[in-house]
């Protein structure tokens, strides 16, 4: 009953996106293969004696309106402080958004981009942050622009250099965060990426995050960093991507995703 409340509350528009959504938790439960052995050595890190289901996830394919994938999410309660703590989201069952059914593999090799596992999880919030229909149009007319005009591809990347240099206070071609935020201040408009709330420092945060986590040291990030985030885009959009997750932006925030979920 409560999955199929769950169901049913997927289809109102100002349906709550859940976490697992955004960015997909790690299966840990479950051998794939071996000796059987118990739940508490499944769980890796689950405190089996005290932690209590906090709440279940489900989520809806938009496109076939059923039901998609279902999680559970265990945490530890603090009666002191009045809140959960310890909090893991595991046990899932089946597809919690379309980003479990894309493999970045092949836009990354095309990017010339290595996704290790810090820079994989980071990408899958920078992207339902940035996902749209306005942001593919982009991506694939600057890459036409690009290829049609070698001297405007040259200038493009002449004054994102210098605005590299600008922010790039130390002179050790690496920008830390604080750095970044100078620098992204200047560029995101020129990625498309204009609208009011576009350099609020949350959404340079996710793109730094991706950037940073692609090479050592993971704490800062070079220019290719930056120009491999945004040729791993450009090869996801052109690789479909979009069709495959929908979108979080619009006028109806989430309305567009190709999954929708709700808590209980």
């Amino acid at each position: 009953m409560l999955v199929l409340a769950a169901a049913d509350a997927a289809f109102a528009a100002d349906a709550f996106i859940p976490y697992d959504c955004y960015t997909e938790s790690v299966r840990l439960y479950g051998a794939p293969k071996g000796n059987k052995i118990t739940d508490k050595e499944l769980i890796a890190g689950l405190d089996i004696n005290n932690s209590k289901l906090s709440a279940i996830a489900a989520c809806t394919d938009m496109n076939t309106r059923l039901i998609s994938g279902v999680t559970t999410t265990w945490g530890v309660w603090d009666g002191v402080a009045n809140q959960w703590s310890d909090v893991k989201a595991m046990n899932t069952i089946g597809n919690m958004s379309g980003l479990q059914e894309y493999d970045d593999s092949d836009a990354a090799s095309t990017a010339g981009v290595s996704l290790n596992e810090a820079a994989n999880w980071a990408l899958q919030a920078y992207w339902y942050q940035e996902a749209s229909p306005d942001q593919k149009i982009f991506y694939a007319t600057r890459k036409d622009n690009y290829e049609a005009d070698s001297d405007l591809a040259e200038a493009a990347t002449k004054t994102r250099q210098n605005a590299f240099a600008a922010a790039d206070t130390d002179n050790d071609e690496l920008l830390t965060f604080d750095e970044a935020m100078k620098f992204y201040e200047v560029v995101r408009p020129l990625d498309g990426k204009d609208g009011a709330t576009d350099v609020k420092i949350e959404k340079i945060e996710r793109a730094f995050k991706v950037a940073a986590n692609f090479n050592e040291p993971y704490d800062k990030m070079s220019f290719a960093d930056y120009e491999g985030l945004e040729k791993l885009m450009e090869a996801a959009y052109a690789e479909g991507k979009l069709e495959k997750t929908g979108h979080a932006r619009g006028d109806n925030p989430g309305e567009d995703l190709s999954h929708h979920c709700t808590t209980i």
